[in-house]
């Protein structure tokens, strides 16, 4: 590693300098391949999402995005194959509701698991869960058991996770959690192999299964131990002097998974946007959400409705150009190594329906498709081609019928 590739990076107003063990830690052996996926509760509102003709920035909220007009995919007419209003919408990234996957082998594992599951990246975090503050609960994100991964949804407490140094005690502690971790799995491996023994074929079968499981769990702990002591970033960002979490400051949010990105702390970040049923904190802004999202087609809600929409698509869009605009310790452009994903398992809030998923892709792992109509076909046939675009080639994932290659 030359000095050239750990000095000071300027991208998009800021300066990264990446230590040595930092980097050299975190590389692969591979081509550097990110996923990315927002994920609103409460989705877009038709009437404002979806283009009226070939024009992906048609639309009242998508004109918005004009600048990234070109390397957008817009999705018509998909869903997952299922009804259950806002108890569907977790199944965004996955296909699958929680209590419909519980024969699965996976689960309703989500895409940005079954990613990190495969390529299982040397990166000091295996994925990042965020979720904006202030408002309710979000579960975007679910491994392979059927279990919702915890999100981080305070600014200051993701700022400190990526970026801030442990005290030596702090680091202590975390060695000895993992220790301690260490000695219950030398202990399930002993209790497995006594149960083996006095069992019949199908229980050592059984316990061979979960041990499989435990294993995965073994390599994340040995995983963890080894970035104890390899210093994080130091990156030239300051958190804002009211750092409120909340939708204003959702693009402190970006900000933050752009560094994280930037130093390759991970592969894969999903950033839930929940539901509110109060107002959401931004200009103009009065009624809570959960009741502008009944808007009963009035004027004044809609209103109200459309400056939340259009903040969180504006938000996005910004994050695409700040993407665009950073290049890598390799000369890269830090979007060309991404897939992107930004939509909902709630296709109108207005009526609870999960049919019409409002769905934007891009990134340049992706090839932009302008408007495409999938006529009914299921959200998971973009999956399959996503996750292949990243490096996992699956003929199944989630309720897919077939795949979108050649298309995006």
């Amino acid at each position: 590693m030359d000095f050239n590739r750990r000095s000071f990076l300027k991208a998009a107003g800021v300066s990264l300098l990446l230590p040595k063990l930092e980097s050299e830690a975190a590389s692969s052996t591979g081509e550097v391949k990110n996923l990315f996926c927002v994920a609103l509760n409460f989705g877009v509102h038709p009437g404002h999402f979806f283009p009226s003709d070939n024009d992906p920035c048609s639309s009242k909220v998508l004109s918005l995005m004009k600048e990234n007009k070109s390397d957008l995919t817009v999705l018509l007419n998909t869903q997952h194959p299922h009804k259950g209003g806002h108890g569907a919408v977790h199944s965004f990234l996955s296909g699958y509701k929680a209590q419909d996957s519980r024969q699965l082998r996976e689960k309703n594992i989500s895409i940005d698991q079954k990613f990190i599951n495969e390529i299982k990246p040397n990166t000091r975090f295996r994925s990042l869960q965020l979720a904006m503050g202030g408002a309710g609960t979000m579960s975007q994100s679910w491994n392979e058991k059927g279990e919702p991964l915890r999100n981080i949804y305070d600014i200051e407490e993701i700022y400190e996770k990526l970026f801030v140094e442990p005290s030596k005690k702090g680091r202590e502690l975390r060695r000895k959690i993992l220790h301690n971790k260490s000695s219950v799995i030398d202990f399930v491996y002993k209790q497995a192999n006594r149960m083996k023994r006095s069992g019949t074929k199908r229980d050592g079968e059984i316990i061979d299964e979960y041990m499989t499981g435990v294993r995965g769990v073994e390599k994340r702990i040995s995983d963890s131990k080894s970035w104890i002591d390899i210093q994080k970033p130091i990156v030239d960002y300051q958190l804002p002097a009211n750092a409120i979490s909340n939708a204003s400051n959702l693009q402190e949010y970006y900000k933050l998974i752009h560094l994280a990105f930037m130093t390759d702390q991970t592969r894969a970040i999903t950033l839930g946007i929940p539901s509110n049923p109060s107002a959401v904190p931004i200009d103009g802004v009065s009624t809570g959400y959960h009741s502008l999202t009944h808007h009963g087609n009035q004027p004044d809600r809609l209103k109200q409705l459309y400056l939340i929409d259009s903040h969180n698509v504006k938000c996005f869009n910004k994050f695409i150009t700040q993407m665009k605009n950073t290049e890598t310790a390799d000369g890269q452009k830090l979007y060309d190594r991404c897939a992107m994903i930004f939509g909902s398992g709630m296709g109108d809030a207005n009526n609870h329906s999960n049919k019409r998923l409002p769905v934007i892709m891009s990134g340049g792992l992706l090839k932009p498709a302008g408007v495409l109509d999938m006529k009914g076909r299921n959200l998971s046939d973009a999956y399959v081609t996503i996750l292949g675009k990243l490096g996992v080639h699956l003929d199944k994932f989630g309720h897919n019928r077939g795949n979108l290659n050649g298309e995006v």
